[in-house]
């Protein structure tokens, strides 16, 4: 684990021991996808773009900005970054010309199928190690301390 991280789990170690886990854990998952991502030359963030697309291709910016959660500005550099790399292509709604919409390429898919296999092996990883019953108890643990927060 990076330096940086470390010292953030210590410092919400200091404020619980469930805090610390869970910081620690998303920032290792992340880390792990991050890096895997990185030898395809794609940006956290794309990801969630190219799979977003995969399942409903040409989608408007601002619909995949209010499913991805993600300001627009975001939406638009990511996009922007993807269609230099040849990732997606941009085009104007017939309906509505002010619209525009992502559509994934060939290339694009390519990558969205990469993608999926970075997010399956993580989930593989994850799961070393465990059995069936821990993975079990590791969901029934997660969504109580989940409703305990919402």
């Amino acid at each position: 684990m990076p330096e940086n991280e470390k010292t953030q789990a210590a410092l919400f170690g200091e404020i619980g021991p469930i805090g610390s886990i869970v910081v620690r854990l998303v920032e290792t998952h992340s880390s792990y996808i991050k890096n895997e991502l990185s030898k395809l030359g794609i940006y956290r963030g794309q990801d969630m773009i190219l799979k977003s697309l995969s399942k409903n291709d040409n989608q408007s910016q601002k619909k995949l900005s209010a499913e991805l959660c993600l300001n627009h500005s975001t939406i638009t550099i990511s996009v922007g970054r993807m269609e230099n790399r040849g990732l997606v292509t941009l085009s104007k709604s017939q309906k509505d010309k002010r619209v525009t919409l992502v559509g994934l390429t060939d290339q694009g898919r390519e990558m969205a199928k990469q993608v999926d296999k970075i997010w399956g092996q993580a989930e593989q990883q994850m799961q070393v190690n465990l059995t069936k019953t821990d993975l079990s108890e590791f969901k029934r643990i997660s969504n109580v301390i989940t409703k305990n927060l919402e």
